[in-house]
């Protein structure tokens, strides 16, 4: 999570005044920690990096068979802080998360540069689910999901007496049904219970989560109100239902109970028998309009798509059992699920890892080598199928909380040009913005490979070519300015300019003034809510942490075995990059492509991606070839050949830099557990999390095939979790598909139920049986390319399953193209 500082939020008609305020002294903080630290490097065999994983505690009512997201989290984490800051030598830290019922943990140090502090990174996490687990009330659990199957969905909630509360004002309700109602007469009408409910105002003006779901932190509820407000309207997510041979077609949704009341009280008295006035736009005033003042107000009936409104005549009778959320709520859509405030996004969980670099170019270089591998590792850690009770058609959380954080107003969605005197406080004009805040990356920072090291003649060196920042980049043209005259170059002034694009969305008062050659708290209020896949960041004021990059995209995994596995697979990726002097520049606009593909159902398995075809340094008098392809994850990950040549697979090129290594043998076997994961994932001999949860739901006995997520088949998901957790046989079994034998058991469990696994894998799902087990590809396993002296690298030369392992301290290689 970003920067939590403590104090009183403005209010965003406050904030929004001291937007260029937060912005100027932003720029003068990472200045002054520019001109102390951009030429300084810390020693490269002293790198420290580490991981963020996000838990939920679930409440787990046994007599009812109810799996509900429990509020005690809360309680939980203020007793894991207390430990923390009691206790000697703990190693572990914890943090509050957006959602009340997370908690997120780091490990206690960062973990250390050598091959052998890589063993540290599984057990950690195996501590912090243990330390978590014995802080647990009755009945509770903790779980590393991405998205909660029933988040939003009725009764999801522990304790389950809290309702969502919105305003029928704010809500996006459709101006033809409901044109004539008089507000004030309806406010008359209600009751004193209800006026008391209304007098507390939401901050997510949510039909489905109630604010009670979001954390006390007064960073987390502002944060909501203040991108509401700022965009004018809800924000508002619409994901494909998946359609089973059972879903209505057309599939709506059915109206929420939290406006259940308020259509049966106003919509029988309306005539719906007159088709809406497609011509009249009275009904849609902009969802943000500028008074006389300048000040911005939400107006009544505010849309939130991003495309034109799809209007619809409503039936000629009233009953309301027969009304659909399509024909009440403007943004919902046919077909889809609604998804209409933060919680939906920022209450799911990921996996991120941070890596130091020794100095600021080396951080720059692996950002950008990192970048085309950001969708790769989504599709690969894909874990999130079902939302708001429901199966939908994509697997991932990212468009999800891209869109729920999303805080652009009309203008800047490209929906409307900006009426007469609509500006910012500024006086200056809004501009179209490509992106949510949440978001892809949207330029590269460095000039690219150093291939002048590598002995050949400086004039072959590679360098970055602009062609690949192909997309439209909005920044701030006066802060570039101001940076570049203060010696920033090109691309990073436009990066940082690009990111002060953005409005400060919390605001404390009590630390509006700082001291800015001691903090940089008003650059990191922009910094932390530009929340993209990849985060460039620089070092804290007086401080030797050097520049880093954190890694973002991915999902969390199930297991602490897959979570460890996609951390280590992600460093040793960076010292391969770093090592080989690789060469990962696409177009920004493929990547952002990948980005989308990533998310759909099974992508790992069924999509191509666009990757570089060359990807190795340049040979002398080798001409450069910088052209792109289609590949699928299991060519990315495990390389191919084919008539063009070989194309040696990222794991292949992580052998070679391992075997340059001194790897003890204990590292050695269990590196190759982890990377045997990996490239079982990218074949599809093991399925994603998604694939395994979809599974789980779609042959339960309670699945109707209608696309429905009953609470029972939640339950059960999360006993066979939990199961995973308590070593029951029964459960691990179960679980093998995703994360394999080795990722689940011990090697005194193999032993131990060799017969019971050994049936299992001779009945394998039926997910795996439609898996092409016998794809040809270049890696296989550490040993392998060990036993080899990675001859993977060799053009038309294949590895032998058959070869035999050779001792890790007579393993070498030559690097051969």
């Amino acid at each position: 999570m970003g920067l939590l500082s403590l104090g009183t939020p403005m209010t965003w008609d406050d904030a929004k005044k001291k937007s260029d305020f937060i912005h100027g002294h932003g720029i003068t903080q990472f200045l002054n920690v520019w001109e102390k630290v951009s030429g300084t490097k810390k020693d490269s065999e002293d790198l420290l990096w580490g991981d963020e994983i996000e838990y939920s505690i679930v409440n787990m009512d046994k007599n009812n068979k109810v799996a509900r997201l429990s509020l005690n989290a809360a309680e939980i984490l203020s007793n894991l802080q207390e430990d923390e800051l009691l206790q000697q030598n703990y190693q572990a830290s914890w943090k509050p998360e957006y959602a009340k019922y997370m908690i997120e943990g780091t490990p206690g140090l960062p973990y250390g540069s050598k091959l052998k502090d890589l063993l540290k990174v599984e057990d950690n996490m195996k501590l912090r689910r243990k330390l978590i687990r014995e802080k647990l009330g009755k009945n509770e659990v903790v779980v590393s999901i991405t998205a909660f199957p029933t988040l939003g969905a009725p009764d999801f909630l522990y304790p389950n007496y809290y309702h969502p509360n919105p305003d029928p004002k704010l809500i996006s309700l459709s101006p033809d049904l409901f044109k004539n109602i008089d507000f004030r007469k309806y406010e008359d009408q209600l009751s004193l219970e209800e006026i008391l409910d209304n007098s507390k105002p939401s901050c997510s003006q949510s039909l489905f989560i109630p604010d009670q779901a979001i954390t006390d932190h007064a960073r987390f509820p502002t944060l909501t109100a203040n991108i509401r407000q700022r965009r004018g309207s809800k924000v508002a997510v619409n994901l494909p239902i998946y359609k089973d041979h059972l879903t209505p077609k057309p599939f709506k949704e059915s109206i929420p109970e939290s406006i259940s009341l308020f259509v049966d009280r106003f919509a029988k008295h309306q005539n719906k028998s007159q088709p809406i006035d497609k011509n009249d736009n009275t009904l849609y005033s902009p969802s943000i309009s500028s008074g006389s003042d300048g000040s911005d107000s939400e107006s009544i009936y505010c849309h939130s798509l991003n495309e034109p409104i799809n209007q619809e005549t409503l039936k000629s009778e009233y009953h309301n059992n027969q009304y659909t959320l399509p024909e009440v709520i403007v943004p919902a859509k046919e077909d889809h699920v609604y998804l209409d405030c933060m919680c939906f996004g920022m209450g799911c969980s990921c996996l991120q890892v941070t890596f130091q670099a020794s100095e600021i170019q080396e951080a720059r270089f692996i950002y950008d080598s990192l970048a085309p591998i950001t969708p790769i590792l989504l599709a690969l850690s894909a874990g999130a199928p079902a939302y708001k009770g429901y199966l939908v058609d994509t697997d991932c959380r990212w468009n999800v909380i891209s869109g729920s954080v999303d805080d652009r107003n009309p203008i800047e969605r490209g929906l409307r040009e900006a009426l007469p005197g609509e500006i910012k406080e500024n006086g200056q004009p809004f501009e179209k913005i490509n992106k949510s805040r949440y978001d892809s990356i949207d330029s590269y920072l460095s000039i690219g490979p150093d291939y002048a090291k590598t002995g050949h003649d400086n004039s072959k060196k590679n360098t970055f070519k602009e062609k690949y920042n192909d997309i439209d980049l909005v920044y701030d043209k006066d802060i570039y300015n101001n940076l570049i005259n203060h010696d920033v170059d090109d691309l990073l002034a436009k990066h940082i300019a690009h990111l002060f694009i953005r409005d400060p969305l919390v605001i404390f008062n009590e630390l509006l003034y700082q001291d800015d050659e001691n903090s940089t708290d008003h650059f990191e209020n922009i910094q932390s809510t530009n929340w993209q896949t990849l985060r460039f960041k620089p070092p804290p004021p007086n401080s030797d942490i050097g520049w880093r990059i954190e890694f973002r995209s991915m999902e969390i995994q199930l297991t602490d075995f897959a979570n460890a596995a996609f951390s280590i697979f992600l460093l040793l990726l960076t010292r391969t990059i770093k090592a080989l002097n690789l060469n990962f520049y696409i177009p920004i606009s493929k990547i952002d492509e990948n980005m989308q593909v990533a998310q759909v159902r099974d992508a790992a398995r069924t999509k191509k991606f666009w990757f570089r075809r060359n990807i190795l340094p340049l040979q002398e008098n080798e001409i450069e070839d910088d052209t792109y392809e289609l590949m699928t994850i299991d060519q990315i990950i495990n390389g191919f050949e084919d008539e063009k040549g070989t194309f040696p697979g990222l794991l292949c090129l992580v052998c070679e830099y391992l075997s340059k290594s001194e790897v003890e043998k204990d590292v050695f076997n269990k590196l190759n557990f982890y990377i045997n994961f990996i490239s079982k994932r990218a074949s599809g001999e093991l399925v994603t999390d998604a694939v395994w949860i979809r599974d789980f739901i779609t042959h339960h006995k309670d699945y109707k095939h209608d696309s429905k997520v009953h609470s029972s088949i939640v339950y059960d998901l999360l006993t066979v979790l939990e199961g995973v957790n308590q070593r029951r046989l029964k459960d691990l079994l179960k679980i093998i598909d995703t994360v394999g034998v080795n990722g689940i058991f011990s090697e005194e469990e193999k032993v131990k139920y060799e017969n019971e696994i050994k049936t299992k894998l001779e009945h394998p799902s039926q997910e795996q049986k439609e898996t092409n087990l016998k794809k040809k590809r270049i890696f296989e396993s550490l040993n392998n390319c060990y036993s080899k002296k990675i001859k993977c690298f060799k053009e038309k030369e294949t590895i032998s399953s058959s070869s035999q392992d050779i001792p890790i301290e007579n393993a070498n290689s030559e690097y051969v193209r």
